[in-house]
């Protein structure tokens, strides 16, 4: 979950997490010495007690149906923790991870567990990745040490009481995005800092964006826009909690697939139709949808899509004048680029078909050329190759087409591609409801 608003923070100083107004990760004597914390809802978390636990075939099994049934192989690793000596013949206690799986297939941070006695050191942190039968490795848990809860940020003890913190996803301009974990649940959670405390007073505009954010999260409700799960604040700093999405998001997709199915593409593309009109609906404009604010549910090709990084959101009022220059430029409209006046929602549009033309192509369709990416967004000027265009229906070059033009008031508008006979696909609407009813929603 990677955000343009947000800064670098400090290690942790021990020092502080000492005092009274921040906290360490473990604040009380931990009735386990470890946990495995699992990324995806569908594994629950596994206390680790004992000194020799098997997790998966032979030992504690906490692998639903769905997930067994995803898995390549019989999943089973052990985790061991020991005093072994060190140079100098001190004694330090060391965790290790062994895949015991068969065949061998366990990823420990991306890499497989090799050797000849297949285990790796195990540390707060470590992403522990099962395989499976169609989209590669999985990550599974994080494991972290109680007795050595670290992590590179200090947080206030109203945060470190109710949540683990773990590693890093992203940064930008004011704070940083952590992994997080309810305490009580164990569900994973993205929790966004918002800093002021570091912030100069030239910072003062930003800040006030992502404050709007919090704003904007706290006042909507819609399966296909990020969910705000909780805020904590601390003399004026904030500290977000945001749905995880597993799947991360569709930047990092598309750089695995270049381009999507077509079928796919529409799938993906419907949501965010939906999404965006329920935002407009409430006078919201987006004004910064791009693939890297598109976040996907699960690895899965079939998942729940949703929009996030409302940190350029403006709710719109009848006497509202919208001449902020803002978003990525790519994805950035004629009319916000001009600078020459007022723009509506049809901004939104526009972000909509470039993301859909390289959702449908794998590249984007303006020139990558900075010099030369502006000018030709402010004449609409692109094309579709047809080596890469042929297999692509006349419906949906149509659409991105409708959503291309430079006119704003002639852009077809959101509910008119609700419309559409590319959406209005039986099929895709069957494929939409079967992902629904494995989410719950």
């Amino acid at each position: 979950m990677e955000s343009e608003d947000l800064v670098a923070t400090q290690p942790v100083d021990t020092s502080i997490c000492d005092s009274s107004f921040f906290s360490t990760q473990q604040s009380t004597a931990p009735q386990f010495w470890g946990k495995l914390y699992p990324v995806t809802r569908s594994l629950r978390p596994i206390d680790l007690a004992e000194n020799d636990v098997t997790i998966g075939m032979g030992g504690t099994c906490p692998f639903s149906n769905d997930v067994k049934g995803s898995l390549s192989e019989n999943v089973s690793f052990q985790i061991t923790r020991k005093s072994e000596k060190t140079k100098g013949n001190w004694l330090k206690t060391v965790c290790r991870l062994h895949d015991n799986s068969t065949p061998k297939g366990l990823l420990l941070n991306g890499r497989p567990i090799q050797g000849s006695i297949l285990a790796k050191p195990l540390k707060t942190n470590d992403i522990i990745s099962f395989p499976q039968r169609t989209t590669g490795h999985r990550e599974a848990y994080v494991f972290i040490d109680s007795c050595n809860p670290i992590c590179d940020i200090n947080v206030p003890a109203i945060v470190s009481r109710a949540y683990q913190i773990s590693y890093r996803l992203g940064a930008g301009a004011f704070g940083e995005v952590f992994l997080a974990f309810d305490k009580d649940s164990c569900h994973p959670l993205a929790m966004k800092t918002i800093l002021k405390s570091g912030l100069t007073n030239d910072d003062a505009k930003r800040h006030s964006k992502l404050i709007n954010e919090l704003n904007v999260l706290r006042s909507v409700n819609n399966p296909h826009l990020i969910q705000l799960v909780d805020v904590k604040e601390y003399k004026n700093d904030h500290f977000i909690f945001l749905e995880f999405m597993e799947g991360h998001d569709l930047s990092k997709r598309l750089n695995e697939k270049q381009a999507l199915e077509e079928k796919t593409a529409k799938l993906y593309f419907f949501q965010i139709c939906k999404a965006v009109q329920y935002l407009h609906s409430k006078g919201i404009i987006h004004r910064d949808i791009k693939p890297a604010n598109v976040l996907l549910a699960s690895s899965e090709t079939d998942t729940i899509i949703k929009l996030t990084d409302f940190g350029l959101t403006k709710i719109l009022t009848p006497s509202t004048v919208m001449k902020t220059m803002c978003g990525t430029k790519m994805y950035a409209a004629p009319e916000i680029l001009s600078g020459a006046g007022p723009y509506t929602g049809q901004v939104d549009v526009w972000s909509m078909g470039v993301l859909l033309y390289t959702c449908l192509c794998g590249s984007e369709p303006f020139s990558v050329a900075s010099h030369l990416i502006e000018k030709h967004i402010m004449r609409s000027l692109y094309v579709m190759p047809p080596d890469t265009w042929r297999k692509i229906s006349v419906f949906a070059k149509n659409l991105v087409d409708m959503m291309l033009l430079l006119e704003p008031t002639e852009r077809i508008k959101v509910n008119e591609i609700m419309n559409y006979v590319w959406i209005k696909d039986t099929q895709m609407h069957a494929r939409l409801n079967k992902i629904y009813y494995r989410f719950g929603l």
